[in-house]
């Protein structure tokens, strides 16, 4: 018999697959970067979500980075 792949997970169960908090995913789900759906009084998380999450422009909406990983140039002023 064929396993069903999973498509969402709860949020103890995406905090187990990347090994942080149950806080840490509520906190990325309040800073938007994360969705989670409420589906019968339980908060999902797809996995595309957490997939995304994982990737290192994503992540640069949560610590500002740049997606290249260089230091953005600081403007110079010849004047000063």
């Amino acid at each position: 018999m064929s396993e069903i792949r999973r498509i969402a997970y709860t949020r103890e169960e995406s905090a187990k697959a990347l090994g942080v908090s149950v806080c840490t995913i509520d906190r990325l789900i309040r800073k938007r970067v994360i969705r989670a759906s409420r589906v019968l009084g339980r908060t999902l998380i797809a996995v595309s979500e957490l997939e995304k999450l994982l990737n290192y422009e994503y992540l640069s909406k949560v610590d500002g980075r740049k997606s290249n990983g260089r230091k953005p140039k600081t403007p110079r002023n010849p004047e000063i």
